[in-house]
C-alpha cells in the first residue's frame, strides 16, 4: 500500500527522511491506541483516513477486522472508516511524518538504518 510520498530534493541533507505527503484522498494523522491524536514529536500509529483506502484485506477478515475502523461521531477526527497502519510514527518539527518502526516488528530504524533487535 502506497499512501504517502516524499520527494528528496538535491541537498538534502537531514538525517531522517520523512514519509511526509499523504496520497491524493488521504489524510494521515498520528495516533495513540486509543486512537486519539498526540502532540508532535510524540511517537504513535500511523493512521490513515479519506476515499483512497481500500475496502479490506483479501481473503483475511480477521485482519480487516483489526485494521479497518471506524471513527465514532464523538472522535475529535471527522467521523469515517480509518486504517491502522501498524507504523510506529511522529510528527516532526517540520510538520512531517517520520517513520520510526513497525508497531508488531522487532526492528527500529536508526539514522535511516532499519536494525534487528
Amino acid at each position: 500500500m502506497n499512501s504517502t510520498t516524499f520527494i528528496i530534493p538535491s541537498g538534502y541533507h537531514r538525517t531522517t527522511i520523512p514519509i511526509e505527503t499523504p496520497c491524493p484522498n488521504v489524510q494521515a494523522y498520528v495516533v495513540d491506541e486509543n486512537p486519539n491524536l498526540v502532540p508532535p514529536s510524540i511517537c504513535g500509529e500511523l493512521l490513515l483516513t479519506g476515499s483512497s483506502l481500500a475496502r479490506s484485506y483479501l481473503n483475511h477478515p480477521d485482519l480487516t477486522k483489526e485494521k479497518f475502523i471506524f471513527l465514532p461521531a464523538d472522535h475529535p477526527l471527522p467521523s469515517m472508516r480509518a486504517y491502522l497502519s501498524g507504523d510506529v510514527a511522529q510528527l516532526n518539527t517540520y510538520g512531517e511524518f517520520e517513520f520510526i518502526c513497525k508497531k508488531d516488528d522487532s526492528q527500529v530504524k536508526i539514522r535511516g538504518q532499519q536494525l534487528e533487535l
